[in-house]
C-alpha cells in the first residue's frame, strides 16, 4: 500500500473516530498519521485523483475536528454557568430567552 493510499485509510478512520468524539482512537492515530505524512515526500507523487481525494478528506475531517471543538467549548461554558450557579435557558413560544425556573445553583431534578 502506498503512503497516499495508507493515509486516505488512516483519514477514513479519523473520520469516525471524530464523528463518534473516540478521543482513544484519535490519540492511537496520531503516531501513524505522523509516520505516514514523514513518508510522503520519498514516495511517488500521487495522481492529481489521488491528491483531490486526500485534500477533500482532509478539509473533511479538519471541519469535523473544528466542530467537535466547538461543542466542546459549548459545553465547558455551559457546565461553567451550571457551576457559576447562573440559571438554565431555553427560548419561548416567541423566540426570546428565557431563565428556567428555581433558585440558582438549586440541583436539577428529573421525574
Amino acid at each position: 500500500m502506498s503512503p497516499a493510499d495508507a493515509l486516505l485509510d488512516l483519514l477514513e478512520r479519523e473520520r469516525r473516530a471524530l464523528t463518534r468524539a473516540d478521543f482513544d482512537a484519535l490519540a492511537r492515530l496520531v503516531d501513524e498519521k505522523t509516520r505516514i505524512t514523514a513518508e510522503l515526500p520519498r514516495a511517488p507523487r500521487p495522481d492529481p485523483e489521488c491528491r483531490a481525494r486526500l485534500r477533500a478528506a482532509a478539509d473533511r475531517n479538519a471541519r469535523l475536528l473544528q466542530g467537535l471543538r466547538n461543542g466542546l467549548a459549548a459545553a465547558a461554558l455551559h457546565l461553567a454557568d451550571l457551576r457559576a450557579g447562573h440559571p438554565l435557558r431555553t427560548y419561548g413560544s416567541d423566540g426570546q430567552r428565557l431563565a428556567l425556573s428555581g433558585a440558582p445553583g438549586a440541583p436539577i431534578r428529573r421525574a
